[in-house]
């Protein structure tokens, strides 16, 4: 998110619904954990903003070799973003 210092000093509630779950990511992040549940990531986001937290979900999970539980309704984005599908 830049330029930092156009969200520093921002609440979260001021912040879109992207910029949410971008830090939302990220805090999962700093402890470097095996694994992060992703619950519901995407359901209140613009399309538009869809496709972009799942390539930084698939990018986290590749760059950082960690496993990512994914839980949604939206049967179009586990098809997307998962390998294997466990009902």
């Amino acid at each position: 998110m830049t330029p930092v210092e156009e969200f520093i000093n921002k609440f979260p509630h001021m912040l879109s619904g992207g910029h949410q779950q971008r830090v939302v990511i990220a805090r999962a992040k700093i402890l470097d954990p095996n694994l992060i549940i992703s619950d519901e990531p995407l359901s209140m986001l613009a399309p538009s903003v869809r496709v972009e937290i799942l390539e930084l979900l698939h990018k986290v999970q590749e760059d950082h070799k960690t496993a990512v539980i994914y839980i949604t309704h939206d049967l179009s984005t586990v098809r997307y973003f998962s390998r294997r599908i466990l009902p």
